[in-house]
């Protein structure tokens, strides 16, 4: 029988003879929930989001500055009567207040004690409204804040009247946006203050734009972030300005992006300094252009990182031009990759140098081709070995 028929259980609300109970909030129901079928979210605070009661909020200013004035009442002369430890402990939001006006008041004294985050909210006009007196006075973690739009609207005059040691912020997104003409007023005593990871941010046109005397300041960790379509486009001075220091940082694939004429025209005493695992970039083509003296000044910890396969390459100059010691950097893998011709092209006081377990890792073929030259020391420890 049907629900709630004679001597049936009571009818279930939404069965086939009860109605379903009405929407919430409908005669008999508890209220509606905000939100609910029947009755929309309440609207967002105003004030970006900020709840009432907190500064910045939709109906608390920011604090006032010291004699009780709001920072959008300020005058150039208020700030030029605070002292500078007003501003220690000025708020984004008290700053951000400030007329671009306002801004001519400050010095250097004052705004190098101003607060990072101060920098991260400062307006474009509010910048251009500092006098260039007090630009001297920004710190590295206060230009480290500076948006990377800043920098398009950079003046020269303005980046002439920032101090040195201030160059130590400067980010790489920050250098992606430098006009060139900022670039080209980059001297050596700046590069020195760049921090390693902002010189990825250089690109082609604005790394040209360095002087040879800004690129000799390079060292080994700028030179390591340098990215590598600038380094495949550099040309022979800017190569021939780069100093020892710089060419340790050299990396893999610096190296293989490298034009082969740079690499071949380095000075020997400079090639000797290369980054060791920047060897691993080398190719072939290369390596083949590479003069005999070059390859003299190759060393064990280099020659360590050479691809494997290039032990399949080498003619028998280039293997005579490898001073003996070069050979104490051979690795199993590339042992293994040697062929019987190149291990024919091996003096016996190159041999002498290679160790026992390197040996081992050879083809048999290969070894064949070396046991008439090995010292008595390699044969008994080979015999120990096997």
């Amino acid at each position: 029988p049907p629900a709630g028929g004679e001597g049936q259980a009571p009818a279930v609300p939404g069965g086939p003879d009860v109605a379903p109970p009405p929407p919430a909030g409908g005669e008999g129901q508890a209220p509606a929930v905000p939100g609910g079928p029947d009755v929309p979210p309440p609207p967002p605070p105003a004030g970006g989001g900020l709840p009432p009661g907190v500064p910045g909020g939709p109906d608390v200013p920011p604090p006032p500055l010291p004699g009780g004035i709001t920072p959008g009442a300020v005058r150039p002369e208020d700030i030029a009567g605070f002292s500078p430890e007003v501003f220690e402990g000025m708020r984004p939001e008290q700053f951000v207040g400030l007329a671009p006006e306002a801004m001519g008041g400050f010095n250097p004294n004052q705004v190098e004690v101003l607060p990072p985050e101060v920098f991260e909210g400062m307006r474009p006009e509010q910048f251009v409204g500092l006098p260039l007196e007090a630009l001297g006075g920004i710190q590295p973690e206060q230009l480290a804040e500076l948006a990377p739009s800043f920098m398009r609207d950079f003046e020269v005059e303005q980046f002439q009247a920032l101090a040195t040691d201030a160059f130590g912020g400067l980010q790489a997104g920050q250098i992606k946006k430098l006009p060139v003409d900022l670039v080209e007023e980059f001297t050596a005593e700046i590069l020195e203050e760049l921090p390693d990871e902002s010189m990825s941010g250089f690109k082609i046109k604005s790394f040209s734009a360095l002087s040879f005397e800004a690129i000799g300041a390079i060292d080994s960790g700028q030179f390591s972030e340098i990215s590598n379509k600038v380094v495949k486009k550099m040309d022979e001075e800017q190569f021939e300005a780069l100093t020892q220091d710089a060419f340790s940082g050299m990396q893999a694939g610096q190296m293989k992006k490298l034009p082969v004429d740079l690499l071949a025209g380095i000075q020997p005493e400079l090639f000797s300094e290369i980054n060791p695992e920047a060897f691993s970039g080398l190719n072939v083509k290369k390596v083949r252009n590479l003069s005999d003296e070059l390859i003299g000044e190759m060393q064990p910890d280099q020659m360590s990182f050479l691809k494997p396969k290039l032990f399949k390459k080498f003619d028998q100059e280039q293997v005579s031009a490898f001073e003996s010691d070069a050979f104490l950097g051979l690795t199993e893998e590339q042992a293994g990759k040697m062929t019987t011709s190149v291990a024919s092209y091996l003096q016996p006081e190159q041999i002498h140098t290679i160790s026992s377990e390197v040996l081992t890792s050879m083809p048999g073929l290969v070894f064949d081709v070396l046991e008439s030259g090995l010292s008595e020391q390699q044969l008994s420890e080979l015999n120990a070995i096997l």
